[in-house]
C-alpha cells in the first residue's frame, strides 16, 4: 500500500521548531504598520525578544509569508519592531512563528527542501 505524505513544509517547519524549543506561534492583536508586529502572547521584559527570527503571515494573501529579524521588542505594548519593513502592514488577525535567533526559519525551510530531494 503507497504511503501519502499530507503535511505541508510549514507543517514540517513548525513541528522541527516545536521539537527544538525554538518556536512560538500565535495571533496578530491590533494593526502594526510594515515594521511592527503586535501581540498580547508576547512574554518577558523589553528587549526580550531582540535578535529572534519571525515568520509573518498576510491574512490578505494566503501565499504571503515574509521572514524579518527583530530589531526590537517593547513590553509595555507588546510590541515588536522589525529590522527590515515587510512588503505589507500587520493587522489583527495575521499569524507569525517567532524562533529563537540561532534558528533561521528560512534555513529550516531550506534543509526540508533539500531532505524531500534527496529522498526522491
Amino acid at each position: 500500500m503507497a504511503i501519502v505524505q499530507g503535511r505541508t513544509r510549514a507543517q514540517l517547519r513548525q513541528s522541527i521548531g516545536y521539537n527544538l524549543g525554538a518556536l512560538s506561534t500565535g495571533t496578530t492583536y491590533d494593526a502594526g504598520s510594515t515594521t511592527t508586529l503586535i501581540s498580547l502572547t508576547f512574554t518577558g521584559g523589553d528587549d526580550n525578544h531582540n535578535g529572534k527570527w519571525v515568520v509573518v503571515f498576510d491574512t490578505s494573501n494566503s501565499d504571503s509569508a515574509e521572514t524579518r529579524l527583530v530589531s526590537d521588542y517593547t513590553a509595555s505594548a507588546y510590541r515588536l519592531t522589525l529590522g527590515q519593513a515587510l512588503s505589507f502592514s500587520t493587522v489583527a488577525g495575521d499569524t507569525y512563528e517567532l524562533w529563537d535567533s540561532p534558528y533561521s526559519p528560512d534555513a529550516i525551510h531550506d534543509f526540508i527542501n533539500q531532505s524531500i530531494i534527496s529522498i526522491t
